[in-house]
């Protein structure tokens, strides 16, 4: 855990890998005693997303009558799907109506399924010690996720591709490299963790949304005031957010540094 202080007071900061296996253990102890007594949890922004948008996606997700996926892909991406698919232990037949970029959707969910993987480990333990000493959790910011969604629909065919393609890309490096870097992290062994860390290529997909660009953007001043408010008050508090998002140019760390706060990384 890194640790952010001003003034008279400290966050505990935890980075979180993309995804890590639902099993991994690891040394919740220290954890733990941080959470004990802390004002405050502080998660990533948290995404809603209403009853009627969900409903109008469920008739964007298909291709047009007489069209399959596989006549839409290049030999290349296919080969890539079909050995993505083999490690999700799904067939062709699964995603054979969908346009690509739901099929890339799709694919994801399969793949973590099989592979027993969680993004959204190690937050649910964190949330789990914070309500057993009964620390308030509380996500930095809640955004209303329609107007990202809602640029998938809009897509081109090429754009789809793309998104297969990042989806792809993610699943085979995730096969090779998940469950060493949850190992590395669980241990506290940073250069190992870099060995095998990659950020997420789905991501470059979302970038092409206008709309989460500025989302992004807009996360990393709420994240910040958040953190400012935690240390405006005297004592200890605790974050955890992604790895990615900590360390990206232009992100939370890097502004709060700009700020004055002192901010020490574990050491590697």
């Amino acid at each position: 855990m890194g640790v952010c202080a001003k003034g008279g007071s400290e966050l505990w900061i935890l980075g979180a890998l993309p995804n890590m296996p639902r099993n991994q253990a690891w040394n919740t102890a220290r954890v733990e005693r941080v959470v004990t007594g802390a004002n405050v949890v502080l998660t990533r922004p948290r995404a809603t997303l209403d009853l009627f948008t969900v409903i109008g996606l469920l008739t964007h997700l298909n291709l047009p009558r007489g069209k399959t996926l596989d006549q839409e892909l290049s030999p290349d991406l296919e080969a890539h799907f079909a050995h993505a698919r083999a490690l999700a232990g799904t067939s062709a037949a699964r995603y054979a109506r969908l346009k690509p970029v739901w099929a890339a959707w799709r694919l994801l969910a399969d793949y973590y399924g099989a592979a027993k993987l969680s993004y959204t480990e190690p937050q649910d333990t964190l949330v789990r010690l914070a309500s057993r000493h009964h620390t308030p959790v509380r996500p930095v910011a809640t955004y209303r996720a329609k107007p990202v969604v809602r640029n998938f629909e809009t897509m081109t065919d090429a754009e789809g591709q793309a998104c297969l393609a990042d989806a792809v890309s993610d699943i085979e490096h995730d096969s090779m490299h998940a469950a060493a870097a949850a190992k590395a992290w669980a241990a506290g062994d940073l250069r190992a963790v870099r060995e095998h860390y990659g950020e997420p290529a789905f991501r470059l997909c979302l970038e092409e949304a206008p709309s989460f660009v500025a989302l992004r953007d807009r996360s990393v001043d709420d994240t910040v005031a958040a953190i400012d408010a935690a240390l405006a008050r005297p004592g200890k508090s605790v974050a955890i957010f992604p790895l990615g998002d900590l360390l990206r140019d232009g992100g939370a760390l890097q502004r709060l540094r700009a700020q004055g706060a002192i901010i020490t990384a574990p050491e590697s």
